[in-house]
């Protein structure tokens, strides 16, 4: 964080940083003395009574020397602090630990909002190995990996399946599916053929036509061949199936 400082009669840009220790640029007392400052009448203090400064890693940091400043920031209070002398050319000077509470700097670190984790969807498997002729339309055997029975949206995976709502019973499901190839199609168990949706549908779209029933409810052959029928048009874009 960076904040405007007032030192040697001076305005400069100050950083804050907890982890650092507070120190001053050569540069800007050669400035401040161009300026006009007395920067001879500042009191400095002795080798022995400056603590050892280390970096992260342990190296011992070189300083000209330590200097008391008076230094003020924006609506602050205006307090004198133990400098270190760095030997750059910085317009900078740097705010640490040991001048903060001076200063009566706080840094307060925004609460952390909670992350979320997204869910990974419900995968809908093949609950019994199937064989499906070329062109061929059946009822597939589906398991639900989930713990939930009940209305569920299906996304499918693969080709020959539409979207849509489907019932849950007993973690199992029927979903119509087509092969509207000329080479057979064998559906392997536990093979992957979509996943449930947790979220509800769109209000306003009606798909009860194509949910399923896996246990309170037999479809007719003639119903069957109707759900089939719209799925596939929906799902593959062919108008007409073969019988």
């Amino acid at each position: 964080m960076t904040v405007e400082a007032k030192v040697l009669d001076l305005r400069v840009p100050a950083i804050v940083d907890t982890g650092s220790m507070i120190s001053i640029p050569v540069g800007i007392l050669a400035k401040a003395q161009k300026e006009g400052y007395d920067v001879d009448s500042l009191e400095v203090l002795s080798e022995d009574s400056i603590i050892p400064v280390f970096d992260a890693s342990r190296n011992r940091m070189d300083f000209l020397g330590v200097v008391k400043i008076a230094v003020e920031l924006e609506e602050g209070n205006k307090v004198n602090v133990a400098f270190h002398i760095a030997d750059d050319k910085e317009a900078e000077i740097l705010l640490g630990t040991n001048s903060l509470g001076k200063l009566s700097v706080q840094v307060v670190l925004p609460p952390q909002e909670p992350t979320l984790q997204a869910e990974a969807p419900e995968r809908v498997v093949v609950a019994r190995r199937m064989y499906i002729p070329p062109y061929g339309k059946v009822l597939v055997s589906a398991r639900h990996e989930g713990s939930s029975d009940g209305e569920r949206i299906l996304w499918p995976t693969k080709h020959g399946i539409a979207a849509g709502v489907f019932k849950i019973t007993n973690q199992e499901v029927k979903v119509p599916m087509i092969n509207n190839s000329e080479e057979p199609m064998i559906l392997r168990e536990g093979e992957e053929i979509g996943h449930w949706e947790t979220e509800k549908w769109w209000e306003g779209i009606d798909l009860r036509p194509h949910m399923m029933d896996s246990g309170t409810h037999e479809l007719t052959p003639e119903e069957r061949r109707k759900v089939l029928h719209e799925q596939v048009r929906q799902s593959t874009g062919i108008d007409r199936l073969r019988y």
